[in-house]
């Protein structure tokens, strides 16, 4: 009953840490996860990609030495094969098997990005769970389910055409407005 009261505190507040309170919701199913190991496990990845970047890298180098690291190095990658694998679903699990879903994928990638002080943002897609980067020339979407791929705007409007009701769709992909549909997710949304 402790992790549920915590969990509670947890995400009562506006802002919190998404990986505790994931960490938390695991415990449901994995009462014996590490909490403290598994977010030293996010720590530690955040300062391999720190030594490699410059004190005053952009967040563009952040972003490229950060999906180097996840998806080349430590071989994070989408269950494109066992998608609705329950394991999927917990951070934990993500973090031991390297594989989820886009949801905690983007976990992962947000939480290690917080660590090295990119201003990452969830994003409630339609379908499918990805993340921003605001800069100052516009903004970068990367989906951690692709490897941190940034993704462009006519590779959103068919995610969003192939989801959305015909009848909508139908107007043309060029008239799909995307600022609505990638509008930051809160932390508890999120959850």
């Amino acid at each position: 009953m402790q992790g549920l009261e915590r969990f509670a505190e947890l995400v009562s507040r506006d802002e919190f840490d998404l990986a505790e309170a994931s960490l938390l919701v695991a415990e449901d199913v994995y009462p014996d996860v590490d909490l403290e190991g598994t977010l030293e496990q996010l720590d530690r990845m955040a300062m391999t990609v720190r030594g490699r970047l410059a004190m005053d890298a952009f967040p563009e180098q952040k972003v490229l030495a950060l999906n180097h690291h996840l998806f080349h190095e430590l071989g994070f990658a989408g269950n494109v094969d066992d998608y609705y694998d329950p394991r999927n679903s917990y951070l934990n699990e993500v973090l031991a098997r390297r594989t989820g879903i886009p949801l905690t994928l983007s976990i992962v990638y947000l939480e290690v990005g917080r660590r090295l002080g990119l201003d990452l943002k969830g994003v409630s897609f339609p379908g499918h769970f990805l993340v921003k980067l605001v800069l100052r020339s516009g903004q970068l979407v990367l989906d951690p389910f692709l490897n941190g791929e940034a993704q462009s705007a006519s590779a959103l409007r068919e995610r969003l055409a192939s989801v959305l009701p015909a009848e909508r769709s139908e107007a043309g992909l060029d008239a799909l407005p995307l600022e609505p549909f990638l509008e930051a997710a809160t932390p508890r949304q999120v959850v």
